[in-house]
């Protein structure tokens, strides 16, 4: 096996294979499965099943690589299908009539019933739309780099409506209350029995937040509504099971606790949380994948960790580091970039104390007018 997987590989997989098979035996095609899953491969539950009905023997870890190598060679399913899915998209709009899809569902492969599809489709706000956004593979094909990217002065122009009330560090404060307030409604507003709302759902909510008031001002829609709503949402894009509405709007007056000065009328809200879910939709384009750095962070730092260099040479010299960084391939100006706006961020945060500013800042707030657009 050693011609198809390295060693370093086989040691990976032998590490892996071992957590969860402690007595060197694979027993069910569920455990099967998890373990494959685990080493990044996405096997059905129908072709673990398959691999562990085909085996004549116990599961030990030689049959356990045969495996590993067939599903290796198997290739990437999603990167399959999102090729074949772009080849729907003829206009280049990176969206499929959901018409279409309906069809290539119920006739192709497992061939999905139209309730199936039905079911599908509903816990998918898109359908609301007729259209269906085709996934990226990866950030650089994504919606979110594509469309969701913008210099300083694009933002600032975005903005301009608001910017007419309040200065741009006044902005930049009451976003950091809005981001706090997001964090509140995530943690506060689940169910008893319900997991702890993870960072990744209020991370995306916040985003979400953001990206409806660069395109609309503030006085189009009430913003507590879209926090509220865009908690909802990102709880559902990013799997993490459904949220009560109506125990996220009769949370807010508790989370307002943390903010003695400010007062909220919530009874009147609850019809209105429903509409600015699908205002919200529709603001972000249906482009509601975002990428986090939080797993790039974590594989980095574990990199790092398993660098012998690290380890056996404490502390890098300087001249090292000379030679390691020309050959990464970065734009050192734009994360010099980046690095003064987190410098610039933490300092207005530093500068921000919420009991004292978020009132002044909260009778600023223009009273709601939508446009004619809403």
């Amino acid at each position: 096996m050693t011609e198809f997987f390295t060693r370093e590989q086989i040691d990976n997989i032998r590490e892996c294979f071992n957590v969860y098979s402690q007595d060197g035996i694979v027993h069910s095609a569920p455990q099967l499965r998890c373990i494959l899953r685990s080493l990044g491969y996405s096997p059905t539950a129908a072709k673990t099943t398959e691999y562990f009905k085909n085996t004549k023997r116990p599961m030990d870890f030689a049959l356990f690589l045969e495996i590993a190598k067939e599903e290796h060679n198997s290739g990437d399913e999603l990167t399959e299908i999102i090729k074949a899915l772009k080849g729907l998209d003829r206009d280049g709009t990176r969206c499929i009539p959901a018409k279409e899809l309906r069809s290539i569902l119920s006739s192709i492969g497992e061939r999905m019933s139209q309730q199936e599809i039905d079911n599908v489709l509903k816990h998918s706000l898109f359908a609301l739309f007729a259209r269906t956004p085709i996934m990226a593979g990866n950030f650089w094909q994504s919606s979110h780099y594509d469309q969701w990217i913008f210099e300083k002065q694009e933002l600032l122009r975005m903005r301009s409506e608001d910017l007419k009330i309040y200065t741009e560090e006044e902005y930049q404060k009451l976003m950091i209350f809005w981001a706090n307030l997001i964090q509140t409604l995530a943690i506060e507003g689940i169910q008893q029995g319900h997991p702890k709302t993870r960072m990744q759902v209020i991370a995306t909510a916040i985003v979400y937040f953001k990206r409806f008031y660069a395109r609309r001002s503030y006085k189009d829609v009430d913003p507590l509504l879209i926090a509220c709503a865009s908690v909802f949402l990102a709880s559902k894009v990013e799997e993490h099971g459904l949220m009560s509405m109506s125990n996220l709007i009769k949370t807010i007056p508790n989370c307002l606790k943390k903010w003695p000065n400010l007062t909220y009328d919530a009874s009147s809200k609850n019809s209105g949380l429903y509409d600015a879910e699908f205002i919200l939709v529709e603001m972000l384009d249906c482009c509601l994948v975002v990428y986090h750095p939080y797993r790039p962070l974590t594989t980095m730092l574990q990199d790092i960790a398993r660098d012998p260099t690290v380890k056996d040479f404490p502390p890098f010299e300087e001249q090292c580091w000379k030679m390691w960084l020309p050959e990464l391939s970065v734009d050192f100006e734009k994360v010099y970039d980046c690095v003064n706006t987190l410098f610039a961020m933490y300092k207005t945060w530093k500068t921000f104390d919420e009991k004292e500013h978020v009132k002044p800042l909260f009778d600023k707030l223009p009273k709601i007018n939508p446009g004619p657009t809403f």
